[in-house]
């Protein structure tokens, strides 16, 4: 009852349940009902990652009893479900899953089948410092896979300017697919140059140089400050959370300028600046942020 379970130095898991030891000799087996009252993952994806990490895909190639370890000291047969939903929460991921699972195998090679799905109102995922909103999303694991490679199923949408950008990612964990669409419809180049450099492609003559320059640094400098963990110390210590951007804004000729007296269509120019941004939440259903623009060819903006 509420056994606390250490998943890593910031990741645990408080377990209920009934379970019992079968067997005369080993491997045991540990067979039984767990229930997940609350989890909670907050370290990075990369912190579970060991100096030496067996490829366990190469496995997929050998018969399946040659998989198992004979010397394991216990063997899984549990049923386990989750009372509420476990969060995972990090640089990339701020999600909360529900899961119904039947584990096997031994500690070092368990296999899983059963559905984990996403729960809660909120579920974010953060791509260079784009924002995407999960609208669903599942992971079907199978005994007839060799190894842990659940299926995935995610949807998510996140709006950059004047685009709706939907993430899709399917198919299992070895060899998933990430696939872009946005409204109105841009190119997969363009989309990609979205998200990476704040910029389309089929804009980038509209963009002068410095402009350039400045939403390139913004983005690489956002990638800096996430990959140094900047935002998580910002907002242990201030409760604040920190972010960089970039604001796009088109600047468009008049068709009465000097420069168009021909009577041709008036051409815009896109200009950008770094925008800084920072909220807080006050509440358990209110947050406050506030941004400036600085460095900016497009005039100073400001706003809460």
């Amino acid at each position: 009852n509420q056994a606390k379970f250490k998943i890593n130095d910031k990741s645990y898991a408080y377990l209920n349940g009934k379970t019992k030891f079968i067997g005369s000799r080993m491997p045991y087996t540990l067979q039984g009902n767990i229930e997940i009252d609350k989890s909670y993952v907050y370290n990075e994806f990369s912190d579970f990652q060991k100096e030496e990490e067996i490829d366990f895909r190469d496995k997929k190639f050998f018969p399946k009893v040659a998989n198992k370890n004979e010397n394991a000291f216990l063997r899984y047969d549990l049923n386990v479900v989750t009372k509420n939903p476990f969060v995972v929460k990090n640089s990339m991921f701020d999600m909360s899953f529900m899961g119904d699972l039947k584990v096997k195998g031994d500690l070092n090679q368990p296999e899983m089948e059963g559905m984990v799905s996403l729960a809660g109102p909120i579920s974010r995922m953060m791509i260079n410092n784009s924002t995407f909103q999960m609208l669903s999303g599942k992971m079907n694991f199978s005994f007839l896979e060799y190894y842990l490679n659940p299926k995935l199923d995610f949807v998510g949408k996140s709006n950059l300017g004047d685009y709706e950008i939907t993430l899709l990612v399917s198919g299992a964990v070895d060899n998933y697919k990430v696939q872009f669409d946005s409204r109105p419809s841009l190119s997969s180049e363009d989309i990609l140059s979205l998200l990476t450099f704040g910029y389309k492609i089929s804009d980038s003559n509209q963009i002068t140089d410095s402009d350039r320059n400045s939403m390139v640094s913004t983005r690489v400098g956002s990638l800096i400050l996430n990959s140094l963990s900047f935002n998580k110390l910002f907002k242990s210590s201030l409760g604040l959370d920190f972010s960089l951007g970039t604001d796009t804004q088109n600047s468009q000729q008049s068709y009465f300028s000097k420069s168009n007296v021909s009577g041709t269509v008036a051409g815009g120019q896109n200009r950008s600046s770094t925008k800084i941004e920072i909220s807080k939440n006050i509440g358990k259903n209110l947050s406050v942020s506030a941004f400036s623009t600085v460095g900016s060819s497009a005039g100073l903006r400001q706003g809460m």
